[in-house]
């Protein structure tokens, strides 16, 4: 009976975290898009059980800092700080890639642009 107690428990811990994490990030699809895609594994567009299961698993692996089985409030909010700190780099990383993205495209529309123009020229030469 502690046995079975002590997964749900798990298992409540977990999915407190998940859906604070979710939460959290609702608000931007792309984001939500990016995890709904990690707990995909077998990439069909949809969670199955034992994907999420997989999922949470993950999660409470990584806040149980001692590896004791169990989550104190301590590995909790550490877990949850260092997930947060995970996203926002995640984050920062895709924003200096999406500029990137429309300075080379920026650069490649000009590139095209004066192409286009020394064409002209010599046409009408």
């Amino acid at each position: 009976m502690a046995q079975k107690t002590f997964g749900g428990m798990a298992i409540g811990v977990v999915l407190i975290a998940g859906m604070a994490t979710a939460g959290a990030f609702a608000h931007d699809h792309e984001k939500m898009g990016g995890m709904m895609d990690r707990m995909d594994t077998n990439h069909d567009g949809v969670i199955s059980a034992d994907e999420h299961a997989v999922f949470a698993k993950s999660m409470f692996d990584k806040m149980d800092a001692d590896h004791d089985g169990k989550v104190t409030k301590a590995e909790m909010e550490a877990g949850m700080k260092a997930m947060h700190e995970e996203h926002e780099e995640r984050d920062e990383h895709h924003e200096h890639m999406m500029k990137d993205d429309k300075h080379d495209a920026h650069e490649k529309k000009e590139a095209a642009d004066e192409a286009s123009e020394e064409m002209n020229e010599k046409k009408d030469h």
